[in-house]
């Protein structure tokens, strides 16, 4: 996977940006809000749910041993 974040373009604000992403080829270009995360982008719009977001819950982390 390919990504590029491009210039801000006149008609982007500036809580805005335009990213570029090659997925297996394929070219996606979209103006998302700077508070949307990358994973948040690749496994809601592009349907690709592999990727997982970095969990910092304590739940998530290993118990210390006994």
């Amino acid at each position: 996977m390919e990504v590029q974040e491009r210039a801000a373009a006149d008609n982007v604000g500036l809580h805005e940006r335009g990213i570029t992403v090659t997925v297996n080829g394929t070219v996606h270009e979209r103006t998302e809000s700077v508070r949307r995360s990358l994973v948040e982008f690749i496994r809601e719009d592009l349907e690709l749910t592999g990727s997982r977001p970095n969990c910092r819950r304590s739940s998530a982390r290993r118990s210390p041993a006994p």
